[in-house]
């Protein structure tokens, strides 16, 4: 009777084990996501700038002259990014702005980046003599629930003509 006791109570502790870790609906955040809250408190930026480059399109009779911008982004928050509004400073070869210096996206849908995820977008340049580009991350919509609905909230960056400013003064 004891051993049997015994085997229903491991049985219990096994079972109760494999539900809690089962059964846990905490959501798990990739390495490196942060809370929005915690982002929008230090002033930071829900989105990292993982890659942005320029690349010439000459010959491409569907682009004219004009170079392709590649803009590869990570959501480094905890919230899924919907939208999202850039500026890109151009520069030449020299690394002079060009004249046509600032392209700015307008809000681009991007499908819902989720936390931890990258993706990478093409657009094209305004200034065919575009060799460099910096990106600057003007603001942002993003997905939090509230009372159990999906809501859309907008982060903007406090910063945004300061790092204009910054960025053009790298290109002078």
């Amino acid at each position: 009777m004891y051993r049997f006791l015994c085997f229903v109570g491991l049985l219990t502790i096994l079972s109760l084990s494999f539900c809690i870790t089962a059964c846990d609906t905490g959501s798990k955040q990739p390495a490196g996501v942060v809370s929005m809250d915690k982002l929008k408190a230090q002033g930071k930026c829900p989105v990292e700038i993982v890659k942005a480059s320029a690349a010439s399109t000459v010959g491409n009779t569907a682009t004219g002259t004009n170079p392709t911008v590649t803009l590869s982004i990570k959501n480094v928050s905890d919230k899924k990014i919907t939208l999202i509004n850039w500026a890109v400073i151009n520069a030449d070869k020299n690394g002079k702005l060009c004249k046509s210096w600032k392209d700015e996206s307008g809000f681009a849908e991007i499908g819902g980046l989720e936390p931890g995820e990258t993706m990478e977008g093409k657009s094209f340049s305004s200034d065919p003599e575009t060799s460099k580009v910096v990106v600057v991350i003007k603001d942002m919509a993003y997905e939090t629930k509230q009372s159990g609905f999906d809501i859309a909230l907008k982060w903007t960056n406090k910063n945004y003509d300061s790092e204009i400013q910054k960025a053009k003064e790298s290109f002078k």
